[in-house]
């Protein structure tokens, strides 16, 4: 993939399917093709904390504008920012 639009859109439709491991290389092809681009990071580190990567997840966290919510019964979830950062 040589388009980063093309890999988002890849790394959702992983996501959506369930195949995290897809999305987990599409979200970082993405990277690195525009490593400012938050969202993407946002949502590699929500997917590395669901497969079971939640230092990694939770340290790109960090280094974005994403939300970490703490919830009892779902536990550690992350939220992408609402828009990118241009």
């Amino acid at each position: 993939v040589k388009d980063q639009h093309l890999a988002i859109a890849s790394s959702g439709f992983f996501e959506l399917t369930g195949d995290l491991a897809q999305a987990e290389e599409a979200y970082r092809k993405a990277l690195d093709l525009r490593p400012e681009m938050q969202s993407a990071a946002a949502a590699l580190g929500a997917i590395l904390v669901a497969r079971g990567n939640p230092e990694e997840g939770l340290q790109l966290q960090n280094e974005t504008d994403g939300v970490i919510r703490f919830d009892l019964n779902e536990g550690v979830s992350i939220l992408p920012p609402t828009s990118e950062s241009p």
